[in-house]
């Protein structure tokens, strides 16, 4: 009788401790997709931007690869909250990409109008413009370069890059249920990168100083 009155005062504690410990093992870590396709996964260098300042960003991009003393020209640039692959291309040194294809300027000048693809747009077409250019051209790597008169707004600017990166996601859902018929979120890391070897976007930047 007196094990039993034992057994049952130490009963609830250990129980007790238990419910503790299970209540406190951390959460599975949710991988994101997002983030995979969008930045350079070979081990590259970050590079963390304001804006798309044609004079001042590439001449900070050029220091950051002096600093390290790096022979290559890709990184990653985290710009207005993400994370995305991109190049630098160094025209006073003859260092630029060979064999590029579908390299596009995007220029925002200062009534905020967008120069792309050779026709002007309004900040309210972009959405469709940049899904349509993704969806149907058939380059899989969607070369981009940003460029905005200095009056232009901030925020502007800002508006567009997520207007570009949300076409681009919307993009790779559709080849995603088209070759797999799953969405990116039920893919795994190694269907990720096939369908990131069909089509990516990149951006550059242009330095001639």
């Amino acid at each position: 009788m007196k094990k039993l009155l034992l057994l049952s005062l130490f009963l609830p504690v250990f129980i007790s401790c238990k419910d503790s410990i299970e209540t406190n093992l951390p959460e599975e870590v949710t991988f994101d997709y997002k983030a995979y396709l969008l930045k350079n996964n070979e081990g590259v260098i970050s590079i963390r931007l304001e804006d798309f300042d044609y004079e001042k960003t590439p001449a900070k991009i050029s220091q950051a690869f002096a600093i390290f003393d790096l022979p290559i020209y890709d990184f990653n640039a985290e710009i207005y909250g993400y994370v995305i692959g991109s190049e630098l291309w160094d025209f006073k040194h003859d260092k630029i990409p060979i064999g590029q294809f579908n390299s596009t300027e995007l220029i925002v000048n200062f009534r905020n109008e967008i120069l792309y693809n050779s026709s002007l747009y309004s900040i309210e077409e972009m959405d469709e413009v940049f899904y349509l250019n993704f969806s149907s051209n058939r380059d899989n790597n969607h070369l981009i370069s940003i460029i905005h008169h200095s009056k232009t707004n901030n925020e502007i600017v800002r508006t567009i890059f997520n207007k570009m990166i949300n076409a681009y996601l919307k993009c790779m859902e559709e080849l995603s249920i088209a070759k797999y018929k799953k969405p990116l979120r039920e893919l795994h890391r190694d269907q990720l990168q096939k369908l990131k070897n069909e089509k990516q976007i990149t951006l550059f930047f242009p330095a001639y100083e």
